[in-house]
């Protein structure tokens, strides 16, 4: 289950799976039949765990591998506007920013989680679900 904001708690559909690591400003979601993309980062603070719960406040900007293997930043304008609509602080700033630059060259390298860990966790996944 996943909430932004007020809204009613939603499941997340079947196709993907969803990495949640401890300390970056991102998670991902690496799809299995997205028309589009095929990893999607959404750039956030770093999730905090309590259990089984985990909550990240979502800073706009998302980087995206399609599957012709193209890198791109989305939401920038998004990103700029919110900035000044709600005051984001500098190190909240900051922190996207550098994130979405790491997160773009990762996925230009290759580098892990952005390599071969993608299809090794799509397998265990459709193995477990199948």
């Amino acid at each position: 289950m996943v909430q932004k904001g007020d809204e009613a708690p939603r499941k997340i559909g079947a196709g993907l799976v969803l990495l949640v690591p401890d300390g970056p400003w991102w998670i991902v979601e690496y799809y299995f039949d997205h028309p589009r993309h095929s990893i999607y980062v959404n750039i956030g603070t770093p999730a905090k765990w309590d259990g089984a719960r985990v909550t990240q406040v979502d800073l706009d900007l998302d980087v995206v591998r399609n599957v012709d293997g193209s890198v791109e930043i989305l939401d920038e304008d998004e990103f700029a506007d919110h900035q000044v609509r709600f005051g984001y602080p500098g190190h909240l700033i900051e922190g996207a920013l550098t994130a979405t630059a790491s997160a773009v060259e990762l996925l230009e390298s290759g580098e892990e989680p952005f390599g071969a860990a993608e299809q090794r966790w799509k397998i265990a996944a459709q193995h477990e679900s199948g």
